[in-house]
């Protein structure tokens, strides 16, 4: 572990965070200083360059529709009621959820509408997901009609070749816990958008500002202000009550 105690001090400087995303390129430059130290010739220290960047993956957008062909009937007096549940695989192999369509009820050929997901979400168009399929239940025991696993880059494959993909539930009288049934049912990806979006850092380093007005409410509902009980009370030791607080 570096010790700082050990190394020689060379300035100090000290910004907010909005000093350096409210610059138009982003760069904030700063002078060393030494507020705490003792140190000859302070006007020798130099300065110090501050560059903000964003997360590419805040900004990427991947709007996605899927459709199935071929769904098994989980209900007994009528056709499945499917969702799609999106997951992203962690390094333990634990799936996170991430998004779910909505249900479409008694169709086996179900269109849902679209599923839209960020970088950040992903984590990167190779990581894998799992997208799986239920037959919604009321009482909250959803029955899987199949699952599969690919990546977003896969997916944006299987929506340029309009091939589609079976789907897969695990092998119920196999020994190996890996094995699996592969379905008749099929998923495919209708449609696969790359967009971004503007974030609120965007709109601050290009200037956009945002007012504030504040009304305050004298109802009788509050109560009468002489009492120290109302909330608009007028403390004689100062003591601010509570819309003095909000405002503060």
């Amino acid at each position: 572990m570096l010790k700082l105690e050990e190394q020689q001090f060379l300035g100090e400087a000290i910004c907010n965070l909005s000093d350096v995303i409210t610059k138009q390129n982003r760069l904030f430059t700063l002078k060393l200083g030494v507020s705490e130290h003792n140190l000859p010739n302070p006007s020798k220290f130099g300065e110090l360059t501050v560059q903000a960047e964003e997360s590419a993956g805040s900004k990427a957008l991947m709007e996605m529709v899927f459709h199935c062909s071929d769904l098994e009937i989980k209900d007994l007096l009528s056709k499945s009621d499917p969702f799609l549940l999106i997951s992203r695989m962690s390094e333990n192999g634990t799936p996170v959820p991430i998004c779910k369509t909505e249900v479409r009820k008694n169709d086996l050929n179900p269109k849902w509408k679209p599923v839209i997901m960020n970088l950040q979400q992903v984590g990167s168009k190779e990581n894998p997901l799992m997208i799986e399929c239920f037959n919604f239940s009321s009482n909250g025991k959803h029955d899987l009609v199949g699952k599969i696993v690919k990546s977003v880059a896969e997916l944006e494959n299987m929506y340029h070749s309009g091939n589609g993909e079976n789907f897969f539930v695990p092998a119920s009288n196999a020994h190996d816990c890996h094995s699996k049934e592969v379905l008749k049912s099929q998923v495919y990806v209708e449609k696969y958008l790359e967009n971004s979006r503007h974030t609120f850092i965007d709109y601050i380093s290009a200037g956009c500002q945002l007012n504030l007005m504040v009304a305050i409410d004298y109802t009788a509902s509050n109560g009468n202000p002489r009492l120290p009980d109302s909330l608009h009370y007028i403390d004689p030791s100062g003591r601010p009550n509570a819309y003095q607080r909000v405002g503060n």
